[in-house]
């Protein structure tokens, strides 16, 4: 039983959900025989915290989210444009109606959007760094009543919560979730993902359509180098 396992079914057992479902890995799962896309960063405690400041109204007036994320050499960026148009829609609370994208072939990809409230959206992603250095990204939102981000202040990197110095190399820690207790932020997301699954029974077609045509459009915007309305908005 790998560690993925064993903290679902801790989850399952602790809470009582009866349910037949299995994670196959950080981005899917088995649910009675069907394989269900996992959207997994859904589940992680940044995003869910933006999203509540949305939603509460804490944050009121959106004008703009940004988002960088630059990730490993050899990274299929409109996978990343992927998870990023979802974050956006999710914490945003409205889906993409315009996009626009420029490419420079598998190193960077730049897009501008606007959801159907009118706010702008940048994305900019890129797969350039090298095995050993951790993945960075940040989401801002720039609204009427402040500037709210997943990233501490004044930081271009992501932090940990605790680091290790001695004669080897730096260690770091940052566990989030103590049920979890053990696994990376990833890791986490992808089994409280699937928990949401157990429960609900709610699978994720419509939404892995709906980003797969996001994804669709930017790439029209690329090799036509146009801006191109989603099919939903023009409805």
């Amino acid at each position: 039983m790998n560690m993925l396992t064993e903290k679902l079914e801790f989850l399952l057992d602790k809470y009582d959900v009866k349910s037949n479902i299995r994670i196959l890995d950080c981005q899917s799962a088995e649910l009675d025989g069907k394989t269900i896309h996992l959207l997994p960063w859904r589940s992680e405690r940044r995003f869910l915290e933006l999203k509540n400041l949305v939603d509460s109204g804490a944050l009121n007036g959106l004008s703009i989210m940004r988002i960088t994320h630059i990730a490993h050499k050899g990274t299929d960026l409109f996978d990343l444009l992927f998870r990023e148009v979802d974050i956006c829609e999710t914490i945003m609370g409205s889906r993409l109606a315009e996009i626009f994208a420029v490419s420079n072939g598998d190193t960077a990809l730049n897009v501008i959007a606007k959801n159907k409230e009118g706010c702008v959206c940048t994305f900019e992603l890129a797969a350039t760094l090298s095995d050993e250095v951790e993945p960075v990204d940040k989401h801002e939102i720039i609204a009427c009543s402040g500037i709210a981000c997943d990233r501490v202040v004044d930081t271009q990197v992501p932090q940990s919560s605790i680091y290790v110095l001695g004669e080897k190399a730096v260690e770091q820690y940052t566990d989030v979730d103590m049920e979890l207790f053990g696994l990376d932020i990833t890791q986490c997301a992808a089994v409280r993902s699937c928990f949401e699954l157990a429960k609900t029974g709610e699978d994720n077609e419509k939404a892995v359509s709906h980003l797969n045509q996001v994804v669709k459009a930017a790439q029209k915007s690329i090799s036509e180098i146009e801006n191109v309305i989603l099919p939903e908005a023009a409805i």
